[in-house]
């Protein structure tokens, strides 16, 4: 069983790790970690195709190529198409689905290091959540592209310059007001920080047997409390988050593994076969045994 305990730990310390450092990508050869900002080409999601809701310390900022984005950013919720931008604040709860039509965008994304070094702490400012895209921004989002993808002499460091010129026209354009100066969003934040602790702690003890009561003795709120905080942040409660959560890696173990369903549901904290497959097809949209079949045809072919 220590295999597959590990199995679900790479998961999750992978999921953990994208959240933290936007150099780790699951689709992309990323190696330019040592600095301070990341471009991913291209990314794709098909219709409906939502990662799951969670959030980072680094700012995020989607350009759409092609298709519709449905991205809830806290209580809001952006839509956007080609031609424009989105962009995800620092520690905002957040997950971004595609719409009516497969979804095709760039990502670029700037650490707490260099928001610091450019004068523009990350967790100080706000930036508006969706911007049509201008002649500048469209020029600097091209030419990083090509940099990259010619990988020319000295392109990290020239990305990298470009990028940071981008972030602070942006900065410059399209800053909101400090969200710390405001009253009311110091109310908001607290609830936002309440939600961010507990989906770590989720998290961390995924595959264990998670009550709301044990998220509300590590997180020194009231169960009441908690999930009117999660409610408003996500529109889920936290048992609803779990199990959506648990779907998630399920599905994820079962279209990549040769477990069986029973022994992933298992792995993943459910209580009984029956629960996890009600669960699985209320978060997936089908049975569990459907994504198996794929997946051992595939391996078969």
């Amino acid at each position: 069983m220590s295999e597959k305990i590990r199995d679900i730990e790479n998961i999750i310390s992978f999921r953990r790790m994208r959240e933290t450092d936007p150099n780790q990508s699951e689709n992309k050869d990323c190696n330019y970690r040592h600095i301070p900002q990341m471009f991913n080409a291209d990314w794709t999601r098909k219709v409906n195709q939502a990662d799951p809701i969670h959030w980072h310390e680094y700012i995020e900022f989607i350009y759409i190529l092609d298709g519709e984005a449905e991205v809830k950013i806290g209580e809001e919720m952006v839509f956007a198409g080609a031609g424009e931008m989105v962009i995800i604040n620092s520690g905002e709860i957040h997950r971004i689905l595609a719409g009516e039509r497969d979804l095709s965008y760039h990502c670029l994304t700037a650490t707490f290091e260099l928001c610091a070094k450019l004068g523009f702490p990350a967790d100080e400012i706000k930036l508006k959540s969706k911007l049509p895209v201008d002649d500048t921004i469209r020029k600097f989002v091209t030419d990083i592209e090509k940099e990259y993808a010619d990988k020319r002499l000295g392109f990290v460091a020239y990305a990298n310059s470009l990028f940071s010129l981008l972030f602070i026209y942006l900065c410059r354009t399209c800053s909101e007001e400090a969200l710390k100066n405001n009253v009311n969003n110091k109310k908001a934040l607290a609830k936002t920080r309440v939600v961010k602790n507990a989906i770590n702690y989720i998290h961390n003890h995924i595959s264990e047997n998670i009550t709301t009561s044990d998220i509300c003795r590590d997180t020194f709120v009231s169960i009441s409390h908690l999930c009117h905080c999660f409610k408003e942040a996500i529109g889920l409660t936290p048992v609803e988050y779990i199990n959506k959560l648990r779907c998630e890696l399920a599905k994820s173990m079962l279209s990549k593994s040769t477990y069986s369903i029973h022994v992933v549901s298992e792995m993943l904290g459910f209580q009984s076969l029956s629960y996890f497959n009600r669960q699985y097809k209320k978060n997936c949209g089908y049975a569990p045994s459907k994504t198996k079949r794929t997946n051992n045809m595939n391996q078969h072919n």
